[in-house]
């Protein structure tokens, strides 16, 4: 039906385009779309070519990876593509200049009649143009999941020796910190005490005596902090050395304990125990007391169950029993009625034979005959009704077989004047 009714849609898709085709053609099959079927398609053209980007970037490291005898002149080649394309592309758009300035009227006069399927004819332009063999798809996910390993793989790598690095790094920048802190005292020390101090008034200099005193001073306390941190450093060596011989000992022999400390233990450890059975005995009572809870609980738990399920009884039988009633009305309203109804055919049926008359006999055989004639009559109809049916059912599957259309249509069984009075005719 829309394609009877829309002619502009019955256009045959236009020659593929190459890059090496005529500037006029190129420009009469770009002005065919409008500004935002060009920025559409713009669109769609550089998200494919980023998906192929992905996807050549992925099968050359496979190759190189795998076998890099393959990329063997990939790079020449590609190269010259590149000019090529490079080279076609400012030859057409310079041809192309030229042509939009002569077609620009015709393009703005055939603007209002463009319509979707100019963007249905790029499409099967692009889908149907030349392109090289391609990978299939489970090709491609087995690409990039080993891609993906390889690179999960690096990326532990890189997280380890970063790790690593940054370790190094952190020990090194303390260490950065504790001289720069170190320099910069020392460097205020040597400009208050040389620069600042040590300037001779009259000839405006330092004296070197003033320097290398205050250099011998500088490497003698540099010196005697050195030692200082030597005798700790010995000191608490020889600390560490006598609490460990202290502590061999200790384990070995044992301290020296007087018969009064066994006492005092003995007095305490009684005292605990003493504690100890209270708290035992109060536990076991409370273990008593929750024990006979527990049976209390256990029992009152029973009863509540059994309450419940009896509950649940009682409410189901309660709807049970008002689903009866429910259906008992309506059984009862049913019954009114047929009681209705009987009492009207009783009433009937005794005026009848209160006011009934025997009718003549030859009457009555004629009705009867007109009763026989009229049944035989209904019969022929009806076997003359089926076979009209049977054949309308096949008419209407050979329409269909015709036609295509599933479903039975009203215009079928609409006739002219002529043909349904030639219809009637045959058929009397």
């Amino acid at each position: 039906m829309t394609e009877a009714t829309n002619p502009q849609l019955e256009v045959t898709p236009p020659v593929p385009l190459t890059p090496t085709a005529p500037p006029d053609e190129i420009s009469r099959y770009l002005d065919e779309f409008e500004d935002a079927e060009l920025v559409k398609l713009v669109e769609d053209l550089a998200t494919e070519l980023r998906h192929l980007d992905v996807e050549n970037q992925v099968f050359e490291h496979f190759l190189q990876k795998n076998e890099p005898s393959l990329l063997t002149g990939m790079i020449q080649i590609l190269e010259l593509a590149g000019k090529v394309q490079v080279h076609s592309q400012s030859h057409s758009t310079l041809m192309l200049t030229a042509s939009d300035r002569r077609d620009t009227t015709d393009s703005l006069r055939a603007t209002s009649s463009r319509k979707t399927d100019s963007v249905v004819r790029f499409t099967t332009t692009a889908s149907t143009s030349d392109r090289g063999p391609r990978i299939n798809l489970s090709q491609k996910m087995d690409l990039s999941m080993r891609e993906m390993e390889e690179m999960q793989i690096a990326l532990d790598e890189f997280i380890q020796k970063s790790h690593r690095a940054k370790s190094n790094l952190k020990a090194k920048l303390e260490e950065l910190v504790v001289r720069e802190s170190e320099v910069k005292d020392a460097r205020s020390i040597f400009e208050q005490t040389i620069v600042t101090e040590g300037v001779d008034s009259l000839t405006g200099k330092i004296p070197a005596e003033k320097f290398l005193r205050y250099m011998d001073e500088w490497l003698r306390s540099a010196e005697s902090t050195i030692g200082k941190m030597r005798l700790r450093t010995s000191t608490l060596k020889a600390l560490f050395l006598k609490l460990c011989t202290q502590l061999v000992q200790k384990e070995e022999l044992g301290e020296t304990i007087d018969a009064a400390d066994f006492d005092q233990l003995r007095i305490e450890n009684k005292h605990l125990e003493d504690k100890i059975e209270q708290k035992t005995f109060h536990l076991l009572e409370l273990k008593k007391m929750n024990g006979a809870a527990n049976l209390v609980l256990t029992t009152n738990r029973k009863y509540l169950l059994k309450q419940v399920h009896a509950i649940k009884k009682m409410k189901n039988l309660i709807k049970l029993k008002e689903q009866k009633i429910i259906d008992l009305d309506k059984e009862c309203e049913v019954v009114e009625k047929q009681v209705q109804k009987e009492s009207e055919k009783y009433n009937k049926t005794f005026a009848l034979t209160l006011n009934y008359t025997v009718p003549e006999t030859l009457e009555y055989i004629k009705n009867k005959t007109k009763l026989d004639e009229l049944k035989k009559q209904m019969k022929i109809w009806e076997r003359k009704n089926s076979v009209q049916q049977f054949e309308l059912k096949t008419c209407i599957r050979k329409m269909k077989n015709l036609t295509g259309i599933p479903t039975a249509q009203l215009s079928w069984f609409q006739f002219s004047e002529k043909d349904s009075s030639g219809s009637i005719s045959s058929f009397e």
